[in-house]
C-alpha cells in the first residue's frame, strides 16, 4: 500500500536513518517537496533538544516493533519548528519503518500558554500516562518543589516522598483510585520540598479514559501555604470578635447604615443574635444628642485624620437607658470600594464604679488621717483632765463639788470611748491580740448584754462543739460584739430575737473569691442575726462609713458599725451584711489561729504601787509630763524628765546611777520614742520600757498589734493607771530578745 493512501502523514526510513519515502501531507506540513526529502538523514528533521528522545525511541521500536505516542519537534522549510506525534512499525519483509505523523504544534502552543498561566498564577501541572507510568512536570511544578530539570527526573515513586509523612497514604490512596476507577480528586497536603521547606498544597486531578479505562491523568499543584495562614488568622480573628466584651461594629458613612455587631455588642445594648440589623442605623444605637456629636464630629475626623477616639453614651434597645462607653472609630473599604467605619466601644460602667470606689477609699483615707490626729491630741487632753479628776478626788470635797468632780469624770470616760471609736474607725488603735476561745469571749459578754439589750429581746448562742481561736485583742473583740447586739436592739424597739453563732468555717477559693477581701483557707465565723425592721437597700453600701446614722440626734454617733469594721479590718478579717424587712445578718470573718489558747490572768494585784527606783520619764506635752513626774515622786519613785529624745539621752549620760524604767511617749519630734529606747538600751541594756500612746504608730505598732514584748500604756490614762503599769512593769521585767 503506498503511503498517498494514508490520512495522516507518513513517511518510510530506512534502518541507517535515511529518509525512503514521504506523502504529500507531510511534504506540505513541513513546506518541502517530496524530492527535498527523500534520501535525507531523518535526524536532520528533528530538534537538536529532542534528538535524544528521538533516538530512544527508536531503540525501542527496534526491539518491540511498534510504537506510539512520541512527540519530538521537527523542522520546516521556512526555518519554524512543528510539533509531530509519531506511531511507528518496522516492516520485516522490507526491513524499513513506516511512521505516520500528527500536527500537535496548536496543541503544545495551548500547553505552552496553560503553563506560561500557571506559572504566573504558581499552579504548577502534571501528566501521568496510566498506562506506561511516565510521569511529566511543568516548570512551576518543578519551581514549587524547588528543584529543577537538571537536578530531578520525576517518577511516581520519587514523587511521592516528597510528600510529609502523615500525607503520604492519602496521595498514595487517591492516585491507586485514580488509576484503577478513573476517580478525581481534589486534595489539601503537607509537601516537603528539595530544600527542606514544608508547604501546604492542593492537588487536583482529573482523569482521562481511553478503550473503557482510565489512560492518563492531569493534575495541578498550587502552593496554598499563604492562603491557609491568612486564613487562620482570619479564623482566630473570628474568634477574637465572637470571644471579646467590646462592642465591635461595622457602618456605611454615606447612608449610616449598620452592618454588622458583634455577639458583645449585641447583648450590650439589649439585641439578640437573631435579630435582624439588616435596616438599622448608627442613630438606632445612640440618643438623639450623641447622635448628633459622632455625624457631627466623629465621622468627620475619622475622614480626615484616619481615626477618632471619644466616650459617649450608648442607648440601650428595651429600656432605653444609656451605657457609657469609650469609643475608638477607623474607616475601612469594602470590596465594592463604599466607605466604610468601624468601631470598637468598651462599656465603662464597671471602671466608673471602681473609680467611685477609689474615691470613696481616698475620702475615707482621709476622715482616718484627720480622726487619727484629733484622737491622738483629744487623748492628750483626756489624760490631763482624768489626771486632774483623780487629784481632787483625793482631798476631802464638799458633796456638790464631788458629784460635779464625778460628772467630769463620767464626761471624760464618754469622751474616751468615743476616741476609741475614731480610733478603731481609722485602724491606728493599737491592738494587745491574743489567742482567744471566740465561744468563750460571746459566753462572757452574754450576761452584759441581757441587762444591756432588756428583758423584751430573747438572747440566744449558738456555738460549735471544737474551739474556735482567733488572734484579737478581748477588748476590741467585745466592742464589736456589743456594737452590733445594740444596733440589733434599736431595730427591735417592741422587741425580738437576738442570735449570736460561732463556727468554724473553711474558705476554698471559690467561695474565698466570692467574698471580696479573703484569702482561701480556715477561718472562724461570728453571726449575729437579728429579727427587726432590717436596713433599707437604699443606705444598705453606706453604714459602715463613719458618722452615718439612722438614729435620731442625740442617740448615736454614727461611729458604731464604722468602728466595727475598722476592728474587723485590722485583724485581717473581713464583715459582711445582709438585710431584709424580717431582720439583718452580719457575718464576721476572722482567720482562725494556731497556738495555746491564753487565759486572762484577771486584775492586777492590789498591792503598794510605790517604789524607790529611777525612771526616766519624756513627754513632749508639759501637762502630760508634769502629772507622769508628780505622781511617780508622789510615790516614792526618782524622776528624771525629758521633753524630747535627744534630752533624755543627754540626762540618761550625765546620770551616774542606774536607771530601771523608762517611760516615754511614742510620737514626739526629733525622736521617737521607739528609736529612743533602743539608743538608751544599747549602753543601758538593763532599762524596761513602758510606751505611752493615743494611737498605733509604725514605730511601735506593725498592722496596729504592737509586739509581744512590748509593754504599752494606752491614752487617756489615770495617774492610778500609770503607777500600777509601772510598778507591774518593774516587779515582772521583759526579758528582752538578743539581736
Amino acid at each position: 500500500m503506498g503511503l498517498e493512501t494514508y490520512p495522516d502523514m507518513a513517511c518510510s526510513v530506512g534502518l541507517d536513518g535515511t529518509v525512503r519515502d514521504v506523502n504529500a501531507a507531510l511534504a506540505e506540513a513541513l513546506g518541502f517537496d517530496r524530492d527535498e526529502l527523500i534520501a535525507r538523514p531523518a535526524a536532520e528533521l528533528v530538534h537538536p533538544d529532542d534528538l535524544e528522545l528521538s533516538q530512544r525511541a527508536l531503540q525501542q521500536l527496534l526491539r518491540e516493533g511498534r510504537l506510539t505516542g512520541v512527540q519530538h519537534r521537527c523542522r520546516s522549510k521556512q526555518g519554524g519548528w512543528r510539533w509531530l506525534e509519531w506511531s511507528a512499525r518496522v516492516a520485516p519483509d522490507t526491513g524499513l519503518v513506516y511512521a505516520t505523523a500528527r500536527d500537535v504544534t496548536a496543541r503544545h502552543r495551548a500547553e505552552a500558554l496553560t503553563e506560561h498561566t500557571h506559572s504566573a498564577v504558581r499552579l504548577g501541572g502534571w501528566r501521568l500516562d496510566l498506562r506506561t507510568d511516565e510521569l511529566t512536570w511543568t516548570r512551576e511544578t518543578y519551581r514549587l518543589h524547588e528543584t529543577s530539570p537538571e537536578e530531578y527526573r520525576p517518577q511516581v515513586s520519587t514523587a511521592l516522598g516528597f510528600y510529609a509523612p502523615e500525607s503520604v497514604p492519602v496521595i498514595s490512596a487517591a492516585l491507586e483510585r485514580a488509576r484503577s476507577l478513573g476517580e478525581p480528586y481534589d486534595l489539601e497536603l503537607d509537601v516537603v520540598t528539595a530544600r527542606g521547606r514544608r508547604i501546604r498544597v492542593r492537588s487536583v486531578v482529573e482523569v482521562e479514559w481511553d478503550a473503557g479505562r482510565p489512560s492518563v491523568a492531569f493534575g495541578t499543584f498550587q502552593d496554598i501555604t499563604a492562603q491557609k495562614r491568612v486564613e487562620e488568622h482570619l479564623r482566630r480573628f473570628e474568634a477574637i470578635v465572637r470571644a471579646t466584651t467590646d462592642f465591635i461594629g461595622i457602618a456605611a458613612v454615606q447612608t449610616e447604615e449598620v452592618r454588622f455587631v458583634n455577639k458583645a455588642g449585641r447583648e450590650l445594648v439589649g439585641l439578640s443574635e437573631d435579630d435582624d440589623i439588616s435596616h438599622e442605623h448608627i442613630s438606632d444605637f445612640h440618643s438623639p444628642e450623641q447622635y448628633d456629636a459622632i455625624v457631627r464630629d466623629a465621622l468627620p475626623t475619622v475622614i480626615e485624620k484616619g481615626a477618632w477616639s471619644g466616650e459617649t453614651m450608648l442607648r440601650h434597645r428595651i429600656d432605653g437607658h444609656e451605657i457609657p462607653v469609650s469609643q475608638i472609630i477607623v474607616p475601612l473599604d469594602d470590596e465594592l470600594g463604599e466607605p466604610l467605619v468601624a468601631t470598637v466601644m468598651r462599656d465603662l460602667r464597671e471602671r466608673r464604679e471602681l473609680e467611685h470606689q477609689l474615691l470613696h477609699s481616698q475620702k475615707m483615707e482621709g476622715i482616718g488621717r484627720l480622726a487619727g490626729g484629733i484622737a491622738l491630741d483629744f487623748n492628750n487632753i483626756l489624760t490631763a483632765i482624768l489626771a486632774h479628776v483623780e487629784i481632787l478626788k483625793r482631798h476631802a470635797l464638799e458633796p456638790a463639788v464631788h458629784k460635779g468632780v464625778d460628772a467630769i469624770h463620767q464626761a471624760a470616760d464618754r469622751a474616751a470611748a468615743l476616741t476609741a471609736q475614731l480610733l478603731a474607725f481609722a485602724r491606728k488603735q493599737i491592738a494587745q491580740p491574743q489567742v482567744v476561745d471566740l465561744r468563750e469571749s460571746v459566753r462572757e459578754v452574754h450576761e452584759l448584754l441581757r441587762h444591756t439589750l432588756g428583758e423584751d429581746i430573747e438572747l440566744v448562742t449558738r456555738m460549735d462543739e471544737a474551739p474556735c481561736a482567733v488572734l484579737i485583742d478581748p477588748n476590741q473583740l467585745e466592742q464589736v460584739i456589743v456594737n452590733l447586739a445594740v444596733n440589733a436592739r434599736d431595730a427591735m424597739p417592741a422587741g425580738g430575737g437576738l442570735v449570736l453563732e460561732v463556727t468554724s468555717v473553711t474558705l476554698a477559693p471559690l467561695q474565698a473569691a466570692a467574698r471580696e477581701g479573703l484569702m482561701p483557707g480556715a477561718y472562724v465565723q461570728l453571726a449575729v442575726s437579728d429579727t427587726g425592721s432590717g436596713i433599707p437597700p437604699e443606705i444598705l453600701d453606706q453604714i459602715f462609713e463613719p458618722f452615718f446614722t439612722t438614729k435620731e440626734r442625740g442617740r448615736g454617733t454614727g461611729l458604731g458599725l464604722a468602728t466595727c469594721d475598722g476592728i474587723v479590718s485590722q485583724n485581717g478579717g473581713a464583715i459582711f451584711v445582709d438585710s431584709s424587712p424580717g431582720g439583718t445578718r452580719f457575718e464576721i470573718l476572722l482567720p482562725a489561729a494556731r497556738g495555746p489558747i491564753q487565759v486572762d490572768s484577771g486584775p492586777p494585784p492590789t498591792g503598794s504601787l510605790e517604789g524607790d527606783e529611777v525612771i526616766l520619764a519624756v513627754e513632749d506635752e508639759d501637762v502630760l509630763r508634769e502629772i507622769i513626774v508628780t505622781e511617780l515622786e508622789r510615790r516614792g519613785y526618782t524622776v528624771l524628765s525629758a521633753a524630747t529624745g535627744p534630752e533624755a539621752l543627754r540626762l540618761a549620760d550625765a546620770h551616774s546611777g542606774t536607771i530601771d524604767l523608762l517611760v516615754t511617749d511614742v510620737v514626739m519630734p526629733l525622736m521617737g520614742g521607739r528609736e529612743l529606747s533602743e539608743q538608751l538600751t544599747r549602753t543601758r541594756p538593763e532599762v524596761q520600757t513602758l510606751f505611752a500612746s493615743g494611737y498605733a504608730d509604725y514605730e511601735i505598732a506593725q498592722h496596729g498589734s504592737i509586739e509581744p514584748e512590748t509593754h504599752f500604756l494606752p491614752k487617756p490614762f489615770t495617774p492610778h493607771q500609770l503607777a500600777s503599769a509601772v510598778r507591774r512593769l518593774l516587779d515582772h521585767p521583759v526579758a528582752r530578745t538578743q539581736s
